[in-house]
Order: C-alpha cells, then structure tokens, then sequence
C-alpha cells in the first residue's frame, strides 16, 4: 500500500520507541465518572498505522484481528468497520499517516473498562507491540453510530 512516509522515523531513526499504548488516566478518571453518573454506549474510532511490510496479510495482522474480535466480544461489543486507508488529503503540521481505522462500539463506558486486565486483552496488547508503529484512539458519542449497509 503506497502512502506517506512520516516525519517521525526521520526524526527518530535508530532510536528505540517507548512502550507504544500509554492510556491516558485523565480520560480514565473521565471514563470512572460516567460510569457513576449517565453511563451509555461509546464508540471508539481507532487510527492505526502498522509496522512496515505487517498490514493487511501478515500473520500477526491477522492473529491481532483475531484476538481483538474475541475482546471487543467479550464485553458486548461490536466491531462496526474496518477501513483501509487509501490516503491523507490534509495535514496541520502533523504528519503521521495510517493504514486503517476502526471503529469499536461498546454498549457502554463500564464494558468499555471491563476489557482491562484480562487474559485476551493481554494477549491483544502484546500482539499490538509487535504490530501497530504508531495509534491513536478517539472516544466518541455512541449513541447512533454510523453503520453502512
């Protein structure tokens, strides 16, 4: 798949990268606090971009898919879509390209945390080190999720 290259391995060739997925523990203590208060579905719409040469046919791709359906699943979730990226058309001076998005629907923010600390979910995070170069996950409003089809 033909795409940007980015800035940061310019930036950061030869250095080794801190472990990959840090959560944020501010919009955890957000999360906790709507789960006390109104808690109701949530979507997640993940940006991946993936190791070189690993997206879309590679063995760990496909154990990670399979891995994270089985997670997402477990709580009652549902993997709305998966998308391939087929470019950028703008940029704010932040150039990090992605393979594919995701976009994870939880029935609500307390399945969302039940997902932490088991043994699946374990096995997706370290799947993902050996997989995703670089993410970002986005919590949104799940309440009508877009869905086509």
């Amino acid at each position: 798949m033909n795409r940007v290259k980015s800035g940061y391995n310019k930036i950061n060739k030869g250095k080794e990268r801190d472990v990959m997925d840090k959560l944020v523990e501010s919009e955890i203590k957000i999360i906790e606090e709507i789960i006390r208060t109104k808690d109701g579905p949530t979507l997640m719409i993940n940006l991946n971009r993936y190791k070189e040469g690993l997206f879309p046919f590679s063995d760990v791709y496909l154990k990670w898919k399979e891995v994270n359906e089985l997670m997402i699943d477990s709580v009652g979730g549902k993997i709305l879509w998966r998308l391939p990226v087929l470019g950028q058309l703008l940029t704010n001076n932040a150039d990090e390209p992605i393979d594919e998005i995701i976009a994870y629907w939880y029935p609500s923010h307390q399945s969302l945390l039940a997902t932490r600390g088991t043994e699946i979910t374990k096995l997706n995070f370290e799947l993902r080190q050996d997989l995703i170069d670089y993410a970002i996950i986005h919590r949104v409003d799940g309440q009508n999720p877009p869905i086509v089809g």
